[in-house]
């Protein structure tokens, strides 16, 4: 695998070479694979590096041995199947913004942050990360993208500025384990608002303390099951399942089904308040 200076020529890419060579301690030209992992972003407005928003990033067309630099093709018109992988840094404000050929993204396990609207408005439809470390998703990272699926294998923290995957229109369902990296663990405010086609939720989480936001969930009005894999019952806003179907089946673990029924706006869906084991989703 080539060097990382060697991938693209330009002063840019040369200062980020030259900022992980300074924090390794070594002039040495590294490979990719030798970059070292304890670097988890180059801080937008430069920060200790010194460098302003030059997040790098990778993507390749064939195998992952053949890099290239993400350039404007990327954010074309015509659809393809381009994989897009993120390098060794959190992924940047609105780095893929509009990108209209994005189609699956990697986010390697070293990688812990994707910032504001990283993906807003882009065709990406699949998310694929991996890790034993907390993926923390900013606000508006996948607001009005052509997201399908959300369901990686990777513990995520939704900061709780929200609308993560506002306006999704195509995203049909949410697999995923929850948990912030300290004190609340949230489904922020709008977070899945407007998610029209979003039919299916799973949420785990072993956090003790959860809380579901203003319109978490708002005029999501083809949702036909909410599991909730939770040791707790997460407080709610009066809003929070805004124009959700009132036969939305919730499923909940059978030790907390009474209290779920019972608590303060859970009551009004008391109905349709179900044990965990009677669910037959896959």
């Amino acid at each position: 695998m080539p060097a990382l200076d060697t991938l693209v020529t330009g002063s840019k890419i040369t200062a980020i070479a030259n900022a992980i060579r300074t924090k390794a301690g070594t002039s040495a030209k590294m490979t990719l694979d030798q970059m070292p992992t304890a670097i988890s972003a180059i801080p937008s407005g430069g920060g200790a590096n010194g460098i302003a928003s030059q997040t790098l990033y990778r993507g390749y067309n064939t195998t992952p041995d053949s890099y290239v630099d993400i350039t404007a093709e990327d954010f074309g018109d015509e659809g393809t199947n381009t994989i897009i992988r993120a390098g060794a840094f959190a992924v940047d404000s609105s780095s893929y913004r509009s990108a209209q050929r994005l189609r699956s993204v990697e986010i390697p396990s070293w990688v812990t942050q994707i910032d504001y609207r990283a993906f807003y408005y882009s065709s990406v439809r699949q998310l694929l990360a991996a890790g034993s470390t907390i993926l923390t998703i900013g606000q508006n990272v996948f607001m009005y993208s052509m997201l399908e699926t959300f369901a990686p294998t990777r513990v995520i923290e939704l900061q709780s500025y929200g609308s993560q995957f506002s306006m999704c229109t195509s995203l049909t369902s949410v697999d995923v384990e929850i948990r912030a990296k300290s004190g609340t663990t949230y489904v922020p405010g709008n977070c899945f608002s407007g998610c029209s086609a979003l039919a299916s939720v799973r949420l785990l989480s072993t956090a003790t303390t959860i809380s579901f936001a203003t319109r978490s969930f708002g005029s999501c009005t083809a949702l036909e099951e909410l599991v909730l894999d939770f040791g707790v019952v997460p407080s709610l806003a009066s809003n929070t399942f805004a124009s959700v179907p009132s036969d939305c089946a919730i499923y909940v673990r059978d030790s907390l089904v009474d209290s779920y029924k019972s608590a303060s706006y859970w009551s009004e869906r008391a109905s349709y308040i179900k044990k965990l084991s009677d669910y037959q989703g896959g």
